[in-house]
């Protein structure tokens, strides 16, 4: 049997379509992953600013923060005995709750080294590595510290 041209040209218009609508379908498909992609990114943004902004405006924190300045000395003597450690485990546990969702993804890191980055380091350097707290249960904490601070980068040209 002998297929006539008009059925072929109809055969492969109708193969054209039926490409042109899969193609269709799958650009679309992409776009919208894309989008769900950059709505979940906007997300993980948005999330990270907030946690980093409960330090300036969460009313423990700020107990925790100004009980700790007044008892010190305004900053300067952390080792005081009136300094009520309950205040320096609550904000260790805050910053080591930021450090644990930079480690895991949930946090934009980048984020919270701009915001946090000095109150976290006083915090470790002064409270931890002071021994006023013991290290124990503030393995992210003191991780992120450590990949700010203290590990050395190469600066230079190598040939």
């Amino acid at each position: 049997m002998m297929i006539s041209g008009d059925v072929i040209g109809w055969i492969i218009a109708f193969a054209t379509i039926a490409t042109v609508i899969a193609t269709i379908a799958t650009a679309l498909a992409a776009w919208r992953q894309l989008s769900q992609v950059k709505a979940a990114r906007w997300q993980k943004i948005w999330a990270t600013v907030a946690a980093v902004e409960r330090y300036d405006t969460d009313p423990v924190i700020d107990a925790y923060c100004q009980r700790l300045w007044d008892a010190s000395d305004d900053g300067t003597n952390y080792k005081k005995p009136e300094i009520n450690k309950r205040d320096i485990i609550g904000l260790l546990n805050f910053f080591n709750g930021i450090a644990t969702g930079c480690k895991q993804g949930v946090y934009v890191e980048s984020i919270v080294k701009d915001n946090l980055q000095l109150p976290i380091k006083k915090a470790v350097e002064k409270f931890i590595r002071g021994g006023i707290i013991d290290e124990e249960g503030y393995g992210p904490l003191l991780e992120l510290y450590e990949d700010w601070f203290k590990k050395k980068t190469e600066v230079g040209f190598k040939a």
